[in-house]
């Protein structure tokens, strides 16, 4: 599935600070992954299609946030 490149532009810096979390030593919070495993996989969500409803800065916040709990 193609990705929504101009999509991604704009939240590529906090894309960045969430993939570094997940890379980073220790464990991570299982809702935090369950979060980025739907925003992954998710092939109508906004990291794949340009018309989404839904806005890809708030869910990579939100998944950053369950993520650094």
């Amino acid at each position: 599935m193609p990705l929504a490149r101009a999509q991604i532009r704009q939240p590529a810096g906090p894309l960045t600070v969430l993939a570094d979390y997940l890379a980073g030593p220790g464990p991570v919070p299982a809702q935090g992954v369950a979060m980025v495993s739907q925003l992954l996989t998710d092939a109508a969500g906004p990291l794949y299609r340009q018309a989404s409803a839904e806005n890809l800065g708030d869910l990579i916040a939100t998944a950053t946030g369950a993520l650094t709990r």
